[in-house]
């Protein structure tokens, strides 16, 4: 077998003052095998296979040695790497809080801008910024504007609102463009995306937002009804249907009771980690959803990358 041509290296601290290099064909390859599988970020992806492989000095110095004659890619060290840095890749990747600092000060941010009245662009900017932060909204960001004009296509703003397992989605809904003061419920058991907001929340009046912190488990529907309502016009249930199918099943007849005139049900049609469709597996789960709740398809829902349908009685 005839030698390999001189490759270029990245560097690779691995102790305080003490560089290696490792074949920077190798880094690019394994960058770009990952990348074709996960949602990910390149420059991402090569920080974490940087780490793993700075902790092995002795597999990067065997490399070295041998990358020009030999498949190191079979080494046993050198695939257990590979199998440690996929494994942090698809954790990462099932984070719903991405980046916990950068929510941190930008909630910070926000309330400040609230605080200090500032402009509704300045405002509309952080809030977009935050919702960028959150897996369940990131996808959706470029997308809102397309959301709510499909959403009102199909039924009238509605007054009462509840959005169960709601994530950070409540600040994007359009507020300042409603003509009659409405009541929105929001509930997650995510006390980190409660909070954001509660942030959010005090710059409406005090019955246009209720962020509670809450498992479905233990929800008592009518506690959060406004007295003189029998229904709410609108419960959003987004994304939210496959995942309680998966983690616990038993909880969709619960989710089936809510008191509402009206429920958006949505899915994804990528996985959460992988480059995979899977709209054929989610909707046969919405569709269950629907037969369990006995439940009416009034219309279908579609925006890039999530689908569903608006059900009535």
């Amino acid at each position: 077998m005839g030698m390999r041509p001189p490759t270029t290296t990245a560097n690779l601290s691995i102790k305080m003052n003490h560089r290696l290099e490792l074949p920077e064909e190798r880094l690019e390859a394994e960058v770009k095998s990952i990348c074709k599988r996960y949602k990910i970020a390149p420059e991402t992806v090569r920080d974490i296979l940087e780490q793993n492989f700075s902790k092995q000095p002795q597999l990067v110095q065997k490399i070295l040695e041998r990358h020009n004659h030999e498949d190191v890619t079979r080494f046993k060290e050198y695939k257990q790497v590979i199998k440690e840095t996929k494994k942090q890749v698809y954790y990462s990747l099932r984070q719903y809080h991405q980046d916990q600092n950068q929510e941190k000060q930008l909630s910070t941010q926000l309330k400040e801008l609230l605080k200090t009245q500032a402009s509704s662009e300045q405002i509309n900017q952080a809030v977009t910024e935050l919702l960028l932060t959150h897996v369940s909204t990131q996808e959706r960001v470029e997308y809102y504007q397309a959301f709510y004009e499909q959403l009102f296509s199909l039924i009238e703003p509605p007054t009462a609102v509840i959005d169960i397992g709601c994530g950070l989605h409540p600040l994007s809904y359009p507020f300042n463009n409603t003509k009659k003061p409405i009541s929105y419920v929001a509930i997650d058991k995510d006390n980190t995306a409660i909070e954001y907001l509660k942030t959010f929340s005090s710059h409406k009046q005090p019955e246009w937002l209720m962020p509670i912190c809450a498992d479905i488990a233990q929800l008592e529907w009518l506690s959060y009804l406004n007295a003189e309502a029998k229904a709410w016009d609108l419960a959003f249930m987004l994304k939210l249907i496959p995942v309680v199918h998966r983690q616990n099943k038993a909880l969709l007849a619960k989710l089936a009771e809510v008191p509402a005139r009206q429920i958006l049900v949505t899915a994804s049609t990528e996985a959460m980690t992988r480059k995979e469709n899977i709209m054929r597996r989610e909707d046969k789960v919405l569709r269950e959803f629907i037969r369990v709740a006995n439940k009416k398809i009034r219309g279908h829902f579609r925006i890039a990358n999530e689908f569903g349908y608006l059900l009535e009685n």
